[in-house]
């Protein structure tokens, strides 16, 4: 087939390349992305479970005691703002409020004061992909 001026058109070998690679590239970042969302959601779960081995209740319940318990280790807490955060259920809502003190975190003496905003937040706007966590009351 002959192009303007009498040419053939010829395909670009690196033309063909530089779709192959954009393509790879795109494939693994999706699949990067699936791996990174089935992790937080694995790990949300499996905090909550560890929650409701200790405490009475559902998942989201054990949690919300787990985030009040005085006797459990700061960093159980924390883990289980987090896990609160990503579940999404509002029922967390007025415990991960009830420890904001508008002060600066000091992750030594009480739960950080971004990572309760932030699972608050979560729980308010809601997080679609993390559907498969909720918990009917």
């Amino acid at each position: 087939m002959l192009g303007s001026g009498g040419y053939a058109k010829v395909s670009s070998p690196s033309r063909n390349r530089w779709w192959k690679v954009t393509l790879s590239v795109l494939g693994v970042l999706v699949l990067g992305a699936l791996a990174l969302e089935g992790f937080i959601v694995w790990s949300a779960w499996h905090l909550s479970v560890l929650a409701a081995e200790r405490f009475p209740g559902d998942r989201v319940e054990a949690l919300i005691d787990q985030v009040e318990c005085t006797s459990c280790g700061l960093r159980q807490r924390q883990d289980a703002v987090w896990a609160l955060g990503q579940i999404g259920d509002r029922r967390a809502l007025p415990a991960l409020r009830a420890h904001l003190t508008g002060r600066r975190c000091d992750h030594a003496k009480e739960l950080c004061q971004y990572e309760l905003q932030k699972a608050i937040r979560h729980i308010e706007k809601g997080i679609p992909l993390h559907s498969v966590l909720r918990i009917k009351p």
